[in-house]
């Protein structure tokens, strides 16, 4: 299967939220029938591994409403700061 161009029609935020957005492209398939491609647009994150002397890994432990409880997991954080590169971490 080779690579294709999909040209956008037309494009609409269908929802804006607090951190991302919900967005509506058509976009021109192969056959050239019309496709409505619906995503979320988000600033982006990053994510870091810490590892001590002995190669283990540094986890932080954070609740997650959508799971109702606490998860263990790297550290990260939002690219939500213009300008800022991931070197410089999300937050």
């Amino acid at each position: 299967m080779g690579d294709h161009d999909y040209p956008v029609t037309a494009s609409t935020v269908e929802y804006t939220g607090f951190r991302f957005a919900v967005a509506r492209d058509t976009v021109v398939m192969p056959d050239g029938r019309e496709s409505d491609r619906i995503y979320l647009r988000h600033p982006g994150a990053v994510g870091a591994i810490a590892l001590d002397d002995r190669g283990r890994v540094g986890l932080i432990r954070q609740y997650r409403h959508p799971v109702r409880q606490r998860l263990w997991e790297i550290v990260a954080g939002l690219r939500d700061v213009e300008g800022r590169t991931p070197a410089h971490g999300g937050t």
